[in-house]
């Protein structure tokens, strides 16, 4: 089999991590107690959110206009390149690693497919030589708005963002990784599918 013909999508939270990375890197950027006081006020739309008023596109919006509305790109940048660096080693399953170094070493393209933001994905990926789908931001005059550009990349939306980027009819074969309902509709397209596998 063509080796270049084979292609593995990668969930991220939960999945490659052992948990969500989106609210502790809210922590990290913020301090515990800045943190705490920003999610008080918003605790009516977490309510919402769990008494299924609004979407969880919705909700995340909300988090990102409250955390992340008026830094600057470099701003950002740099707090997820130190979160990275000191924290991220230790949230990631050793086994998904060594999972994610099987498909590079046999020269498979591999793809981390999330709903987390993609200033934290896209960064992580590339660090690593990987490609990324994930949720984008709306940024003007270099700065974050605080809304979403893209829909949030869950459920249908993965699938649907994969097959705008990716030809998949011209792979042989197609692995997919993921732990969540979210996550089950890219496992439909996969020739090789893993749920909670590294678990």
């Amino acid at each position: 089999m063509d080796k270049e013909k084979i292609i593995a999508f990668f969930d991220f939270d939960g999945t490659i991590t052992k948990r969500d990375t989106f609210v502790p890197f809210l922590v990290y950027q913020n301090g515990l107690l800045i943190f705490i006081f920003k999610l008080i006020s918003l605790f009516f739309y977490i309510i919402a959110f769990y008494a299924k008023i609004i979407s969880n596109e919705k909700l995340k919006e909300r988090f990102i206009k409250k955390f992340i509305a008026g830094y600057s790109v470099q701003e950002i940048n740099d707090l997820v390149e130190r979160f990275i660096e000191q924290k991220i080693d230790s949230m990631c399953r050793k086994e998904a690693l060594v999972c994610l170094e099987w498909h590079k070493a046999n020269r498979h393209k591999i793809v981390i497919v999330s709903a987390s933001p993609s200033y934290f994905i896209e960064k992580w990926a590339t660090k690593l030589d990987f490609d990324s789908v994930s949720t984008e931001l709306e940024i003007v005059n270099y700065n974050y708005t605080g809304k979403l550009k893209s829909k949030n990349c869950y459920g249908k939306e993965k699938v649907k963002r994969i097959l705008e980027r990716y030809d998949i009819k011209k792979y042989d074969e197609i692995y997919a990784y993921g732990d969540t309902k979210g996550d089950l509709p890219m496992l439909k397209l996969a020739t090789k599918a893993y749920y909670k596998p590294f678990r």
